[in-house]
């Protein structure tokens, strides 16, 4: 099972007081060279070497500034919600344009498509509308490594959403439709 979807959405709002970048002048220049289905190696955590980022979406201009919506695939994140314990495509991440440049290595020969990208991002933009706007100014593993904290943290506790609601979380399956 991807980590993808109002869990990850709602997993990268609840790291927005940590990781959140404020609102900022994008610029177009910040994006430039990334396009949605560019697949990218990048600095990677120790043993996930194949993994790969795949651009989404380039949001030239927001409150956050240059922000570039990646899917990480070939990842090994501990998720009692997938099959296995494990999730192994992180299915979004909001990154500030500067960080994902100073993290991404080589531009691949081949396309990507995302999967299951249209509810992250619904998910991503309604924070943004509520003026939240979790951004990572953080490289692709470090993204990764503090998605991997708030998964572990919501397997045990009540995570806050920027604002102070609560985000309660199990590790017991809800229903999907």
């Amino acid at each position: 099972m991807p980590l993808a979807g109002p869990l990850a959405a709602l997993l990268v709002a609840a790291l927005a007081p940590h990781r959140a970048i404020p609102a900022a002048d994008g610029t177009a220049s910040e994006a430039a060279g990334f396009a949605p289905g560019q697949v990218w190696t990048y600095r990677s955590r120790p043993g996930e070497a194949a993994s790969r980022a795949v651009v989404c979406r380039v949001d030239a201009k927001t409150s956050a500034g240059a922000v570039v919506h990646v899917q990480v695939d070939g990842v090994s994140i501990r998720n009692p919600e997938a099959e296995g314990g494990v999730s192994t495509i992180a299915g979004h991440l909001p990154l500030a344009a500067t960080a994902l440049r100073a993290s991404v290595l080589e531009l691949q020969p081949v396309r990507a498509t995302c999967a299951g990208f249209d509810e992250a991002i619904a998910a991503w933009s309604a924070a943004v509308a509520a003026g939240h706007a979790p951004v990572f100014r953080v490289g692709v593993a470090e993204a990764l490594d503090a998605l991997q904290r708030a998964v572990d943290a919501s397997a045990t506790r009540t995570l806050r959403l920027p604002g102070g609601g609560p985000l309660a979380m199990s590790a017991t399956p809800t229903a999907r439709h």
